[in-house]
């Protein structure tokens, strides 16, 4: 499961006040919470979401790798059982996606997190990475029952998706259950925000968010750079300059 990791990946994030979930606390009370949540427990309070796979967008999740047929279906249903369990975290390799901004940070109102791939707690278990660099292609590959030896063995369901999705250039971090019935794996958790060392502004923020988030900046108890967008006169691409 070891990969070679880029310098950086990057979190995409909308920050608009109608992409609240409700949350649950301590003591059973419900709260709603945004995207300017979410980002202040990312750098300051040293917490991040992992989500569960059955929240995501595509149809085929975990479809790209399947088990030959006539494969032992014990083995196999413990094997999904873990996998539907596990928390994901979402990423990209390229910060200047104007898909991705489009997409995943409330068409260019969002920010995006820079966080550094270095050795840390957030990649790494003893030697089995928890980063998968997802596959891309049309084509489902089909498996001996050895893809559910371990829970990280598994893990190779998470990256292969169809080829549409390129255009992500994704990165997953992935969270196992402790045990075979636990759900621990998803919801808040905690890591450390020091992998989190900028913070890039969509093109279509104002000066609100600009603001808020440099006020959240202010609070982290290390150094976050700054970066604000702007257009290319040469070509259609984003470039980003540091406030």
């Amino acid at each position: 499961m070891n990969i070679i990791l880029p310098e950086n990946i990057y979190k995409f994030l909308p920050l608009d006040i109608k992409f609240e979930v409700s949350v649950v606390e301590n003591g059973g009370k419900s709260r709603q919470k945004n995207g300017f949540d979410a980002l202040k427990e990312i750098v300051v309070d040293n917490k991040i979401f992992y989500s569960e796979a059955a929240s995501f967008n595509d149809p085929f999740e975990f479809d790209g790798v399947m088990l030959n047929s006539g494969q032992d279906d014990q083995k196999k249903q413990v094997g999904y059982n873990i996998l539907s369990r596990c928390g994901i975290i979402c990423f990209s390799s390229q910060v200047r996606n104007t898909l991705m901004w489009s997409h995943y940070a409330d068409a260019h109102r969002g920010v995006a997190l820079r966080f550094k791939c270095v050795p840390d707690p957030f990649y790494s278990i003893g030697t089995e990475g928890r980063v998968v660099k997802v596959d891309y292609g049309d084509e489902i590959i089909f498996k001996d029952e050895s893809v559910f030896n371990d829970n990280y063995g598994i893990l190779e369901k998470l990256g292969r998706k169809a080829r549409c999705w390129s255009y992500e250039n994704e990165y997953r971090v992935f969270n196992v259950p402790s045990h075979l019935k636990a759900d621990d794996a998803t919801g808040i958790q905690n890591f450390n925000s020091e992998l989190v060392d900028a913070i890039y502004l969509g093109i279509k923020s104002d000066d609100t968010v600009l603001q808020k988030v440099k006020g959240m900046v202010e609070m982290a108890s290390h150094q976050i750079d700054l970066y604000q967008p702007y257009k290319c006169n040469k070509n259609l691409f984003l470039k980003f300059k540091k406030i």
